[in-house]
């Protein structure tokens, strides 16, 4: 729709409309809002079609342009030039305008956007004694040879004041000119209402926090109690069970409490002795192992305006609205499918391909991203799609054009978006739980052996596999989808990161059961083909065998359930130098060997009786 003038798109839309008006006109409205057209324009489209009315826009149509006196500009510069809580939504009402006329007219006045600072609160001298001892630190500890994981832990505030809220956090003012301190400078209040978190964090994570109310702090008591014992201590068992860490509290005294400093020892922590240690809130881009650089070469360089393409990773809103502009623009081949829905509402979009009548009982269902984290996957998933689609490659077209495909890169939609608006390492589903805890594996959920080892009773730890199967509402929702064409699928592949495996049923044993022979051995041709484009080396064997048990898998379900015969999991690049946090540039490459090897299964299976 992009390519399309506006008045070419109103009539798409009306033609549309038109085609379907024995239908609700919100099946319109919502057909076209997966497609990035505003619920307005699509319902006032419909209506001028209902009035047989012309659906073009008519020049002076729209509302009236507003303008401002000289008098009432001076007045809006006024009550933003050196005030606190400024917010531009607010102040536009007041003077009849929107949010960018506000915008536009303080841009005109030299008015910017200034950020508060904090007074200094060190001397050269001290910062001079931090960098001495934080060099010291990076030279032993810290030493990249030596491959020791760093977990801090950090305690902060928030106030019940307002202080931390974005409109105060900065202050508008003219260019050149003085405000006043009170609004130039944050400043601490004595006695001020604040609430306090407290969490463990590594490159692997970070643990449960721990919430102090109003009034309280974290004295040596709570901090060996709460902290170190109830909550350190699971997530260094949970993350960090090779042992190869050192803990690097901060510099509070309670943390260096006689108990404390008791604590660690008995429990066997390594930790960075206090004549040694410097504030870690000094030096934050040293903490985790330059996460934040391979977060930024993950997203890659990315204009606002580019088309979806695969250098660089998307959203879940850029998925679906790519997979409903293919099923219109290819719509005699291409069908939109909701698989089910997740906790918080969000449907779970996929796509079925089909190029001819007869393909039905040879279909194909590929997934991705039922570990929210596993960005790589949902990037393969709709390479792939898109190969399926476009590539003129013989091969390709004969192994496409023979199969029905069902794709849908996004199993869970509510993880997806929670790593990329808050913690980019989320796995689970966000189903919330006991003891302020989220989510359960939804690689774990699946009523197939369930919870028969590789999985936790505890709602905290990164594989809980839930109070019960199906106790998550995208895997029950998607399970239902599924049991409506299980029994016509020939294959099923399912995408994760990170381990370059290609792996076999089952998780829960390691037994060779089914037609595990048959595929080890299609599979060996799979990774040799794969390994041709790039020299990528992938393993292969059983889920148990070759990495570890893992019961209530997705795969073991439909395995079990349909007896699918082509049934394998990636887990696609890297083997730990980037992890999860594959950079962008990665994406292509890896799609590219991959599909050569999917290509390469249904090769061999076809010669297959």
């Amino acid at each position: 729709m992009e390519h399309l003038n506006e008045n070419d798109r109103r009539s798409v839309i009306a033609e549309f409309y038109r085609r379907h008006m024995h239908l609700k006109k919100s099946f319109t409205v919502n057909h076209f809002f997966q497609m990035g057209i505003s619920k307005r324009t699509t319902y006032s489209i419909c209506r001028r079609v209902e009035n047989g009315n012309s659906v073009e826009r008519q020049v002076g149509s729209g509302r009236p342009a507003r303008k401002m006196s000289q008098k009432k500009r001076e007045a809006l510069v006024n009550q933003s030039h050196g005030k606190l809580g400024v917010s531009l939504r607010k102040i536009g009402p007041k003077f009849k305008i929107d949010k960018k006329y506000v915008s536009n007219i303080l841009k005109e006045n030299n008015v910017k956007l200034a950020t508060r600072k904090f007074a200094p609160k060190y001397s050269e001298k001290q910062k001079l004694e931090q960098k001495r001892k934080l060099r010291h630190l990076s030279e032993s500890a810290f030493s990249p040879s030596n491959g020791t994981e760093i977990i801090i832990d950090d305690e902060s505030y928030f106030t019940f004041d307002g202080s931390d809220t974005t409109n105060n956090k900065h202050f508008y003012c003219k260019e050149g000119e003085e405000v006043d301190d009170k609004v130039k400078f944050k400043r601490y209040k004595k006695f001020q209402s604040k609430l306090l978190v407290w969490l463990a964090i590594s490159s692997r994570g970070h643990s449960t926090a721990f919430i102090c109310p109003s009034g309280n702090s974290v004295n040596a008591d709570i901090y060996e109690k709460q902290c170190i014992r109830s909550r350190l201590v699971r997530f260094i068992r949970e993350k960090h069970s090779d042992g190869n860490f050192v803990f690097w509290p901060d510099m509070a005294t309670a943390h260096y409490a006689a108990k404390v400093f008791a604590a660690y020892n008995e429990l066997s922590i390594p930790f960075i002795p206090k004549d040694k240690n410097v504030p870690n809130i000094f030096c934050p881009h040293t903490l985790i192992s330059n996460v934040q650089d391979l977060i930024d070469k993950e997203r890659g360089k990315r204009n606002i305006t580019d088309e979806f393409g695969w250098d660089d990773y998307h959203t879940l809103e850029e998925i679906n609205i790519w997979l409903g502009a293919i099923a219109e623009q290819y719509h005699d081949k291409v069908t939109l499918l909701k698989g089910g829905s997740s906790y918080e509402g969000r449907p779970i979009v996929g796509v079925h391909v089909s190029f001819a009548p007869g393909n039905e009982n040879r279909s194909v269902f590929i997934d991705a991203n039922i570990h929210a984290c596993e960005w790589i996957s949902s990037a393969v998933a709709t390479y792939i799609l898109n190969q399926v689609l476009t590539s003129t490659d013989t091969n390709v077209r004969e192994v496409a054009e023979s199969h029905d495909w069902y794709v849908f890169p996004v199993l869970n939609p509510d993880g997806y978006v929670y790593t990329h608006l808050s913690d980019r390492t989320w796995r689970k589903t966000r189903v919330p739980y006991d003891d302020g805890c989220y989510g359960a594996d939804p690689n774990r959920n699946w009523d197939n052996h369930f919870n028969e080892g590789g999985a936790s009773d505890d709602p905290c730890s990164d594989t809980y596999a839930g109070p019960e199967a199906f106790s998550e509402p995208m895997t029950k929702s998607l399970s239902e989808y599924l049991l409506t064409i299980g029994h016509s699928l020939e294959g099923y592949i399912s995408f994760h990161s990170y381990h370059q495996a290609l792996l076999l049923p089952y998780g829960y044993t390691t037994d060779h059961l089914d037609n595990y022979d048959e595929l080890y051995d299609v599979g060996l041709k799979a990774i040799d083909t794969l390994s041709q484009r790039y020299g990528t080396q992938y393993e292969i064997g059983n889920v148990a065998e070759l990495m570890y048990i893992a019961s209530g898998g997705s795969p073991d379900w439909v395995k079990g359930t349909f007896g699918t015969r082509i049934t394998y999991t990636y887990e696609l690049r890297d083997t730990g130098k980037y992890g999860f946090l594959l950079p962008a540039e990665l994406i292509i490459p890896t799609a590219e060997e991959t599909f050569d090897s999917i290509i390469r299964i249904f090769q061999e299976f076809a010669k297959k009786p």
